[in-house]
This record gives structure tokens, C-alpha cells and sequence, in this order.
């Protein structure tokens, strides 16, 4: 169990994220900005692995890299590129750190009186941070409907850079060119995250593992008197395929277009569950019970995001 939960923390779909436009690191504080620097999305002003707690109050903090730019904060997995989640500036109204000063809140948080609501809540949560922890909070009318974002950085001198940095960008943010998104744009970006979530892709890992057992069992069944064992295998074998084509739905419903084909694990995951819709509908299909050897392969999948296990495959050329 301890081995799937570690399978399924790790087990991310890669994205692209921005590029540095130089090698030199830009200030944590934005020292000498100008407003061309500002409107360049790409310009990446901070970057550093912070803990960030879950969804709930209650969740657990879990150490993620976080990317500030000019127009988002973005979250993802400290394995290299995998971001889970933006935070764009136009959904901000505010953050809040442990030790706040009334004065400091009132020149950070914005005082738009559409955000009334939103700096009660702050205020309440003021009152539950711990040290070295801080909060961006975002609009109820937003994306995240007033979610607060806790992060927690690992000295003092971290946590004011952090903080200067984003209440920076919020000043001279300009709130005009934001574009809100389409409801179709909302579900995707909503599915998706739901999709990279531990749970969902400890539930995948799960699936392929045991989907890879039953394949197993499948290709050495040789005896004929096991008909009733065999007609249970194909059943789960079936079932399985219904369940991994759902999975390709959703992931190209919320990835589709550039995201989805930039990952040649998409493209791997498309053929083998083709071949085993194919293999399922039309068994008689010339040369389909090689193709159907395939499915075995889908355990790479695992296998590839396993740090331990990076070195077989590279020796296979994986």
C-alpha cells in the first residue's frame, strides 16, 4: 500500500512551464522593474520549492515548486515541470502572513469594497497562521470561489521575499487585462485538476498495476478445463478497457490540445487502448492477439515517474 501511495504522489502528467529568458535569476523583491518586464507573462520573477497545505484546513502540507510571474503563481511537483495549478493575479484580492499589522493589511489586501467578504474571511485566517506561513487569497466571483492558498517558507527572510514579491506584482498589475474564463474553460481547468490529484492518479496506478497482474494471468492460462477462469479474466480484462478509455476521455477533455500531444505518453496510451477497444469488439482481427501484448507495456507507465527504476529503463532505452 505504502509503494501505491508513493506511485500515485508521483504519478503526473508533464506540462510545459515557462522559460527563463536568461540564466541570471531575476530578485525576489523585483528590484529596478519596469512596466515592459511587467507585461511579459514569461518572465519568470521567483521560483522556489515552498510547502503548500491541501484543499481542506485541515489538510497536509506537502512541499511543492512554486513559479512566480508576472500574471500567475503556479503550483506543481518538486520532480521537474509538472504544474498542477495557476493562480492568476486577476482572481487575487489579496495575502495575508503571520504577524500582519493592521496598517500592512490595509496597504496589501485590496480595499475594493466588491472584496468585502473576502478580507473578513482573511482576517480570519490571519488569526490561524502559524510562523513562517502566509496566505493568497482569491475572489469568491473568481475561478478558486474564494479559496486561500497557504504556503509555508522555511525562514523569515524567505517568507519576506515571498510576500514583497507578490504584493509587488499585485500593485502594479493591471486588472483590466484579464480575461475571464469561458464556462467550458472553467469545467476543463476543473477536471483537470481533479485528474493530476493524488487521489485520482493513486486510483490510475492502482488500475494499471492490477490490470497488469490480470494480463499476466491471461497469458498463462494454458489449460482448457479452466474456461470458467478464463471467461472471469476477460470480463475484468473488459471492464478494465471501459475504465482506461474513460480515463483517455477525461484526460483529453481536460489537455486537449497542446498539453495532451506534447506528452508521448499520451500517444502511448491512445494506441493501447485503441488496440484493446479493437481487440475487445473484433477478437478475429489478423495480427490483433500480438497488438494486444501491448497492454502488458502499460505498467512503463509507473515505472517511468519511479526515480529508483529510472536507470532500468534508460538501460532498456525506455
Amino acid at each position: 500500500m505504502r509503494a501505491l501511495l508513493r506511485i500515485g504522489a508521483i504519478l503526473r502528467r508533464k506540462v510545459g512551464t515557462v522559460k527563463r529568458k536568461s540564466k541570471k535569476p531575476l530578485s525576489g523583491k523585483l528590484q529596478d522593474l519596469t512596466d515592459a518586464q511587467l507585461l511579459d507573462s514569461h518572465t519568470v520573477w521567483l521560483e522556489g520549492a515552498l510547502r503548500k497545505r491541501g484543499f481542506y484546513p485541515t489538510s497536509a502540507f506537502l512541499l511543492r515548486n512554486i513559479c512566480l510571474t508576472s500574471e500567475y503563481i503556479s503550483y506543481g511537483n518538486t520532480d521537474g515541470g509538472c504544474v498542477l495549478d495557476r493562480i492568476y493575479f486577476g482572481d487575487v484580492c489579496g495575502i495575508v502572513f503571520c504577524g500582519m499589522e493592521d496598517e500592512e493589511f490595509d496597504a496589501i489586501f485590496s480595499m475594493d469594497p466588491e472584496y468585502e467578504v473576502e478580507r473578513l474571511k482573511a482576517k480570519e485566517l490571519l488569526g490561524t497562521l502559524q510562523d513562517l506561513q502566509f496566505s493568497i487569497c482569491t475572489s469568491l466571483k473568481g475561478y478558486h470561489r474564494g479559496r486561500q492558498f497557504v504556503f509555508e517558507t522555511s525562514s523569515y527572510e524567505e517568507l519576506d521575499v515571498w510576500v514583497s514579491s507578490i504584493a509587488r506584482i499585485m500593485r502594479h498589475y493591471d486588472r483590466s487585462s484579464f480575461v475571464p474564463m469561458t464556462r467550458l474553460q472553467t469545467y476543463r481547468r476543473y477536471v483537470r485538476w481533479l485528474y493530476l490529484g493524488d487521489r485520482t492518479q493513486i486510483v490510475i496506478a492502482t488500475m494499471i498495476s492490477l490490470n497488469f497482474v490480470v494480463n499476466i494471468m491471461d497469458s498463462q492460462l494454458q489449460d482448457e478445463h479452466l474456461a470458467g477462469l478464463r471467461y472471469i479474466l476477460n470480463f475484468i480484462d473488459s471492464s478494465f478497457t471501459g475504465l482506461f478509455l474513460l480515463e483517455l476521455i477525461t484526460n483529453m477533455f481536460s489537455t486537449l490540445v497542446n498539453e495532451f500531444i506534447r506528452d508521448a505518453w499520451n500517444w502511448f496510451d491512445t494506441t493501447v487502448v485503441l488496440i484493446s477497444v479493437v481487440a475487445n469488439f473484433s477478437p478475429n482481427v489478423p495480427g490483433i492477439s500480438v497488438l494486444r501484448l501491448l497492454r502488458t507495456f502499460r505498467v512503463f507507465r509507473l515505472f517511468k515517474r519511479v526515480p529508483s527504476l529510472r536507470p532500468i529503463l534508460i538501460a532498456l532505452k525506455l
